[in-house]
């Protein structure tokens, strides 16, 4: 698009506007401030019509339509490698805001735009990455909820929040959907006060968690007095896979830093998780691929010798 096509498209936008907001309390100072805009780059006064978007971007950093107007004037003067960034600022911030399609549908048109563009190729690549996830996440959700009776107005909301950190969480990129919608059947929303303890050192407890909200310290006491965090771990991460999987005694003892909000998988959930599963040594090896409780292990093996935890 040429630069008088963009002005021709800007100033019907405005047209449009300005129509609009006469009927409207209050849109008149609004039409005004943007046909003073196209009238700016209908001149050639395109360095003030910059300014003017800027400075409008400065008040209101996430105003999307300002945000584009100026991306597309830096692409049609020349400035490609600024417009690119202005763009994926605004994709970036439809993804935020929930309209992944909007963003998705905007990078695939700069794409076309800029074939190659290494920063569009992989942004648009997380992008679908993101959705694809997204899409796993949901199925989860929906599991999580029907093996509770249902989605109930707020049970669902709360389910939905609590989860949606999960997007982040490796588990879903190596799952399939079917084990995904089996293993969350199985699993129960689990919370460990502030501060509060959630298991001692060498107790057997079969039980594995996948963070979902705070952290989780994992600490050890010293013969010297005192006690030493070992390993912190928060949203994504998955602990107790070495407790409930081969049933050794936990490396370390877990506290909650911040309030811990986490999905549980206990022996009585794996008991009924793995029968009927199709590929029960790849389900196990996903809930153990992040090797947590090993590296505790080793982490303290490690170190001087700590102090021994009463049973």
């Amino acid at each position: 698009m040429a630069l008088k096509d963009w002005i021709k498209n800007v100033s019907s936008e405005v047209s449009k506007a300005t129509s609009k907001s006469r009927s409207t309390a209050g849109g008149s100072r609004r039409a005004q401030e943007s046909h003073s805009l196209s009238d700016l780059i209908a001149l050639g006064r395109v360095e003030e019509a910059e300014e003017r978007l800027r400075a409008r971007l400065k008040k209101k950093k996430r105003d999307h339509h300002a945000r584009l107007n100026l991306a597309d004037l830096l692409f049609e003067t020349g400035r490609r490698v600024d417009a690119v960034e202005e763009y994926m600022f605004v994709a970036e911030g439809y993804a935020a805001d929930g309209f992944s399609d909007k963003a998705h549908a905007l990078l695939t048109k700069l794409d076309r735009l800029m074939p190659g563009e290494p920063k569009l190729t992989a942004k648009l690549s997380r992008l679908e990455k993101n959705k694809e996830l997204g899409r796993r996440l949901k199925l989860g959700q929906e599991s999580l909820l029907e093996a509770r009776g249902g989605p109930a107005g707020s049970n669902a909301f709360t389910i939905q929040q609590a989860t949606a950190k999960l997007v982040e969480c490796p588990l879903l990129e190596i799952l399939t959907d079917e084990q995904v919608q089996r293993l969350f059947r199985r699993l129960e929303v689990f919370r460990v006060a502030e501060q509060a303890s959630f298991v001692r050192r060498g107790q057997q407890r079969e039980e594995l968690l996948i963070l979902l909200a705070g952290e989780m310290a994992a600490e050890v006491p010293l013969v010297t007095g005192g006690k030493t965090i070992i390993r912190t771990f928060g949203p994504g991460k998955v602990i107790g896979d070495a407790a409930l999987l081969q049933r050794q005694p936990w490396p370390a003892a877990y506290s909650a830093v911040r309030r811990v909000v986490a999905l549980k998988l206990d022996r009585a959930g794996l008991e009924e998780l793995l029968p009927g599963e199709p590929d029960p040594r790849g389900l196990l090896d996903a809930l153990r691929s992040q090797n947590n409780d090993l590296d505790v292990a080793n982490a303290i093996a490690g170190m001087s010798k700590p102090a021994e935890t009463a049973p």
